[in-house]
């Protein structure tokens, strides 16, 4: 999908690359969000039909809505066999110095540690390229392994909003921030329990 030559940074992990969503993505990106297991975690609607996969890539992946500092949306991609495995990246920025992440992984690939790998480096491009101050998650208080991964993330909780909006409805939300000072986190290896159970959020 082309964009008069403006693109999305593409961001590279040990096994993922993260990359500007493609036309060529719309099926993947319908199997994800079509899932309603998936869908429990994040909270958001559930995909019914191939025209909201294809509105999803139209609309979140242009680069315009980054290049304005609205939101930056990534296809998550796994490196050995080139699959898109999930979708993450930043809303509510609106140019300000704070925005909130989360992400989606495919149901197949829960508990390989994606999550977390995806969520190191889109940190990492917030608190240097885009020069954010603050960045927040939102999430289900069923969600136990996101909590437990912005937490091991360093993540503070600061609250819960009784009507966040999401996906036009409204949900219950605990709120966790990340300061960009607040540097430290544990981490496991590629492989290793810490990174297990971080699937959407």
């Amino acid at each position: 999908m082309k964009h008069s030559g403006w693109f999305i940074p593409t961001l590279y992990t040990n096994r993922l690359l993260l990359r500007q969503l493609e036309w060529d993505d719309i099926d993947d990106i319908f199997q994800l969000f079509s899932d309603p297991e998936v869908m429990k975690l994040d909270g958001g609607m559930t995909m019914n039909e191939r025209w909201q996969a294809e509105q999803f890539v139209f609309q979140y992946g242009h680069p315009v809505w980054y290049l304005k500092k609205q939101w930056l949306i990534w296809a998550i991609v796994e490196k050995e066999t080139d699959r898109l495995i999930g979708s993450g990246g930043f809303k509510n920025w609106n140019g300000r110095e704070e925005a909130e992440v989360g992400l989606d992984i495919i149901k197949d690939c829960w508990n390989k540690g994606y999550g977390q790998e995806a969520l190191e480096a889109m940190l990492s491009f917030a608190f240097g390229k885009l020069g954010l101050k603050k960045v927040y998650a939102a999430m289900l208080s069923e969600n136990k392994k996101a909590l437990h991964l912005v937490q091991r993330m360093g993540f503070q909780y600061v609250g819960v909003n009784n009507k966040y909006p999401h996906a036009n409805q409204f949900f219950n939300a605990l709120l966790f921030v990340r300061e960009k000072m607040n540097i430290k986190c544990s981490i496991g290896d590629d492989t290793g329990e810490n990174k297990k159970g971080d699937e959407s959020f």
